[in-house]
């Protein structure tokens, strides 16, 4: 159920609750009323982050904004740039057992931190005169802090925080903290569709992926935001923490995961191949083929050794290329009844339960539409 109606924009005051944009102007989210007691709290994934004040460090992306000062005057930085805002609408991830979606209350994050929601700064950087905030996890927290007292968040059932791509990782980092703030009488849950992102040698480069994480970890702060257990066990590279094969052991709150193991975002960005290539010509299943199957073994390979029978969590694992788009005519994962049902079933009584396709590369899961 999509829920784009009735909603309105809430803003939060930096002098009292500590958020803010990189900016300094207010953080917002957008709440649209549900008539039920289910609630969903979406993250939105803009671009990687930024880790860097007006240097002009060079980016692996193109499309991606790392540079903070830039960011800052645009919508992936500040509440106030013009046509800020919290993206799509909001989308209900909530189900009861017999699979139906009813009305939730569901609030949408603007995504304006840099940091994936996970950075905090008590003091603001200064460069040229010009102050830059780094408040993404207490921006999380003072959301659901105010939903609480404001909103009935309190009287939920169930929540559950739900991300894309970039914004599944961030949900995958700051699903316990959010649950420690949420009473125990409230069931929370998280989705993480393609944002499983594997320690991959080639993202380990300069200005690459894993090395972006780097850099934003530091930048940021995220030392006292990210699990004490995954950082206690990854002493030499703490930033590791970020990346699913590090972080989903340790996460406690229960979490299941669509993805492929072939993400065709992931062979581009993190595996280094051509976008072409992969969107248009299919060489994931021609030339590359040999490349993609190495990468679809080791995700694979971490994946099974993260998400493992000990913990609460669920996933579906296809083999088709595909991104977060891997339903028919790349709509969403969720719109593919296989993975929806094993999801609904898990959501409702919350043990692990991995279903993965092993089959070599394809294109047939979404007729061949790569968003």
């Amino acid at each position: 159920m999509r829920r784009g109606e009735d909603s309105t924009d809430v803003a939060l005051d930096m002098s009292t609750t500590g958020a803010a944009c990189l900016d300094g102007s207010p953080f917002y989210f957008t709440y649209t009323p549900g008539t039920s007691s289910h609630w969903t709290i979406q993250f939105h994934s803009i671009g990687v982050g930024c880790y860097s004040i007006g240097d002009g460090l060079p980016q692996a992306d193109g499309d991606t904004d790392t540079d903070c000062r830039s960011r800052a005057a645009s919508t992936t930085g500040s509440s106030t740039a013009e046509d800020a805002t919290t993206s799509s609408n909001c989308e209900c991830r909530n189900f009861d057992e017999d699979g139906s979606n009813a009305s939730c209350h569901c609030v949408s994050l603007l995504n304006c931190d840099g940091s994936m929601l996970s950075g905090y700064l008590e003091d603001p950087l200064e460069s040229e005169g010009v102050y830059y905030y780094s408040r993404g996890r207490r921006n999380l927290n003072a959301t659901i802090e105010l939903l609480l007292e404001s909103y009935g968040l309190n009287d939920a059932t169930d929540v559950v925080l739900y991300g894309e791509s970039g914004a599944g990782a961030a949900v995958t980092v700051s699903l316990d903290a959010a649950r420690e703030l949420i009473p125990e009488t409230v069931a929370v849950r998280g989705l993480n569709v393609g944002g499983f992102i594997p320690d991959w040698p080639k993202a380990k480069e300069d200005y690459m992926y894993i090395d972006e994480m780097k850099r934003m970890y530091e930048f940021h702060n995220m030392e006292d935001q990210l699990s004490k257990d995954c950082t206690s066990e990854n002493a030499d590279e703490p930033h590791l923490c970020m990346l699913g094969p590090y972080s989903a052991k340790h996460v406690k709150t229960p979490i299941f995961f669509m993805n492929s193991h072939y993400d065709a975002w992931q062979l581009i960005k993190i595996d280094d191949l051509e976008r072409q290539d992969v969107y248009e010509n299919m060489s994931a299943t021609g030339k590359d083929k040999e490349e993609t199957i190495a990468y679809g073994a080791a995700f694979l390979s971490e994946f099974k050794a993260s998400v493992t029978e000990d913990t609460p969590h669920g996933a579906f694992i296809t083999s088709c290329i595909c991104h977060c788009g891997c339903g028919p005519n790349a709509s969403d994962f969720i719109e593919w009844d296989e993975p929806k049902n094993r999801y609904v079933q898990w959501y409702t009584n919350p043990t692990w339960d991995v279903y993965v396709e092993e089959d070599e590369p394809n294109y047939d899961c979404n007729n061949g539409v790569l968003p």
